[in-house]
């Protein structure tokens, strides 16, 4: 097990356990070997555990590292031990499948002591820790942390426990046995009032709102807007986003994965969302906006107002701007530049076919 399956592994830590040891091989020279725990230990860890000992759990640990033994092979092997102790109470017979430990008498009489429940909680626990310990300079704190918890597990009666969920179960069924009774004799009095108490909470509902885009100001940076200026924002969008992350604004980056620039002017742009959700979360973020802003004007020397829009409002929005400055006399030179494209388009296929888009 400590070679993981490798031959050439084993005997080298063979030949290291050879010249460690004097006459002959014995157990504990392969446990400091390979830098494991003797199962002696591991019982009186595990005694000091199931009563509750602190102290003595705590300074079976210090004995533990004051030898040099890894924390984290350490957490490896009780979980191993305690895995075995579950097999063991689950299948006495089948002792070639323990990775860890050896059937001796204080292990047996360990085994009857705890119950399995307490062995998937103390499991659970090294296991978490061993986790945690991965990520931290500090292992033995996080493993002398784990023993208090150990010794502080509850144990739980099985038998009393699933006897009383059963109860519970009976209560439920016998209670949604009169409630179908009672719903067969009064269904249809009960369906009429479920509609009629239905609708004020639907009309609430429906008369929600969420976020509202600025119509106005988007009209306003509509009739400024060029295509030179949204070009060179989208051009900078990907800067712009990774911009955000290097200067710790994961977040607020994110919510731009799928938003992207629509119309820009000197002075403001105009940020489409795909989700309203995230539209509503960008605009209400003051934080964002002036990120957005500041990291616009670094890109472009322009200070530029920030307009956030949700993709189903911006469709509408723009379809009006644009029908109101088709029947406005008044049109922009970009407009007028565009006019020619558009009046062949209607030429050809009708105005009522035709749909201008981006």
């Amino acid at each position: 097990r400590a070679a993981e399956g490798g031959m050439r592994d084993a005997l080298s830590l063979l030949d290291q356990a050879i010249s460690f040891s004097e006459e002959s091989v014995t157990m504990e020279d392969a446990l400091t070997v390979t830098g494991s725990v003797s199962q002696n230990l591991l019982n009186r860890l595990a005694t000091a555990i199931l009563n509750k000992d602190v102290a003595s759990a705590l300074e079976t640990v210090g004995e533990l590292l004051s030898h040099g033994k890894d924390p984290v092979r350490f957490i490896e092997d009780f979980i191993l031990y305690y895995r075995d102790m579950l097999l063991y109470k689950a299948a006495p017979n089948l002792e070639e499948t323990f990775e860890r430990v050896m059937l001796d008498a204080e292990f047996q009489e360990l085994a009857e002591k705890i119950t399995s429940s307490q062995i998937y909680q103390l499991i659970d626990i090294l296991n978490k820790t061993q986790q945690e310990m991965r990520w931290t300079n500090h292992p033995r704190i996080f493993l002398e942390v784990a023993i208090v918890k150990l010794t502080q597990t509850e144990a739980k009666e099985e038998s009393g426990s699933t006897s009383a969920e059963v109860g519970q179960l009976i209560a439920k069924v016998n209670q949604l046995e009169k409630e179908l009774k009672f719903l067969k004799e009064n269904g249809s009095v009960i369906q009429q009032e479920s509609v009629q108490a239905a609708q004020p909470k639907t009309q609430q509902r429906s008369n929600r709102k969420g976020f509202q885009a600025p119509v106005g100001r988007i009209n306003e940076i509509l009739k400024h807007a060029t295509k030179p200026d949204l070009q060179q924002i989208k051009g900078q969008w990907g800067q712009l986003i990774a911009k955000l992350v290097q200067n710790q604004m994961r977040s607020q980056a994110a919510l731009l994965n799928d938003a992207e620039p629509v119309a820009a002017s000197q002075e403001s742009v105009i940020i489409k969302f795909k989700y309203e959700i995230h539209c509503q979360m960008a605009m209400e973020n003051s934080r964002f906006v002036e990120a957005i802003s500041h990291t616009l004007y670094e890109l472009t020397n322009n200070t530029m107002s920030i307009v956030g829009v949700p993709e189903d409002q911006w469709l509408s929005i723009r379809e009006s701007f644009i029908h109101d400055q088709q029947s406005d006399p008044d049109q922009t030179n970009e407009q007028q530049e565009e006019e020619p494209f558009i009046a062949e388009a209607k030429k050809l296929f009708g105005s009522e076919l035709v749909e201008i888009k981006d």
